[in-house]
């Protein structure tokens, strides 16, 4: 039987093969819905879910409440600094295709710029129109939130005392697009600081409104409180809607979870169902024993007295075997290849070839020969 180098090849991995590609596949599914659910937790979604409840063009359309429609991808491109997403949103009679950018500053990117603008020498317009700038980056990142929840224990005065760390992430919108009638309507633009023309008395000039930056935890979590009385304005139901955003999104993860225990179950009916016929000790074995050992090409070779140290590396799927052997003799060492066949009847296996590979000390081929 004549025995085809890729046939040989599949059918000594083609268990491996089963297994990596389920195993790979569920993995990979779970990595990419991981993914999916993080992003939606950043904080320019609530903020821009929050601004299209504003627009009546939107919720016209949408109704209210508004949520992300999580059974649609989010395209998100994003780095530390700079997010461009786009998502549907939906309410209670339609939904929207919305496209958001927005940029962020840490704490210690911000106090910097406001100690450059704070310079006595500053123009006192300049300033203003830079002090205004910088206070649209009020979207509060999700590390410092997390900062504030990890140590708010209902005291405000301990709060105070801890000032905001200076990795802590603030983010703006920059422009929001909803989908509307298959035209893209702009909802949201970045905000223009306009150049004041006021008159004013001749050799006087007016002083910035003073700005506010956020310094300790207790500054984050009244601006927190603050953005979530001014949604509930909007939206009633917000914690329904956060409530229900959860319940989804542990959904996602059940389903995750149970994708991949299927995965593991039908690579264990793969294994029982297909698992190898034992070759050790069988007629194939110990034939291909006993001829390797009276086969006088291989006394010439090896020498008389061989010894198999590694009794075998075996392969045996379906009805094909193919197993190593390694000998060693007083001349050298050979490697042995035994191919066979399993008789269903007899419930055992029959030789069909054999073949003999010597190689030097180093590994490197010599020599190859059919013996069967």
């Amino acid at each position: 039987m004549q025995v085809f180098p890729v046939k040989l090849w599949f059918c000594k991995h083609w268990k491996r093969l089963s297994k990596l590609t389920i195993v790979g596949s569920g993995v990979g599914y779970f990595v990419y819905n991981i993914r999916k659910m993080e992003s939606y937790k950043h904080p320019i979604f609530e903020e821009a879910l929050y601004i299209l409840g504003q627009d009546e063009l939107v919720t016209s359309v949408t109704g209210l409440p508004l949520s992300i429609d999580h059974s649609k991808d989010a395209k998100t491109i994003m780095t530390s600094h700079v997010i461009k997403t786009s998502f549907t949103a939906k309410g209670s009679k339609g939904a929207v295709d919305v496209e958001v950018a927005g940029e962020g500053k840490t704490q210690k990117e911000i106090e910097s710029i406001f100690a450059e603008i704070d310079k006595p020498e500053s123009n006192l317009e300049d300033k203003r129109k830079e002090c205004e700038a910088l206070q649209q980056f009020n979207i509060l990142g999700s590390n410092v939130l997390e900062e504030v929840h990890n140590k708010y224990k209902g005291d405000l005065a301990f709060l105070e005392k801890i000032n905001i760390p200076k990795n802590a992430q603030f983010w703006k919108i920059n422009y929001i697009y909803a989908n509307i009638d298959n035209e893209k309507k702009l909802v949201l633009k970045p905000k223009e600081i306009k150049q004041e023309n006021k008159a004013r008395p001749k050799g006087k000039s007016e002083p910035p409104k003073p700005i506010q930056i956020m310094r300790t935890l207790k500054d984050v979590y009244l601006e927190d409180q603050n953005k979530k009385n001014a949604h509930k304005k909007i939206n009633p139901n917000l914690e329904l809607v956060e409530m229900k955003d959860s319940k989804s999104r542990n959904h996602d993860y059940s389903k995750v979870l149970f994708i991949l225990a299927g995965a593991g179950l039908v690579s264990l009916i793969f294994k029982r169902k297909f698992a190898q016929n034992n070759v050790i000790g069988s007629i194939l074995h110990n034939q291909a024993i006993m001829i390797i050992r009276r086969n006088e090409y291989v006394k010439q070779e090896l020498g008389n007295n061989l010894r198999f140290p590694d009794q075998m590396k075996e392969s045996a799927y379906f009805s094909d075997a193919r197993f190593e052997l390694e000998a060693l003799g007083e001349k050298g060492n050979g490697l042995f290849r035994i191919f066979g066949e399993y008789d269903e009847e007899k419930k055992d296996w029959h030789l069909q070839g054999i073949e003999m590979i010597v190689k030097d000390k180093d590994g490197t081929e010599l020599n190859r020969r059919k013996l069967f």
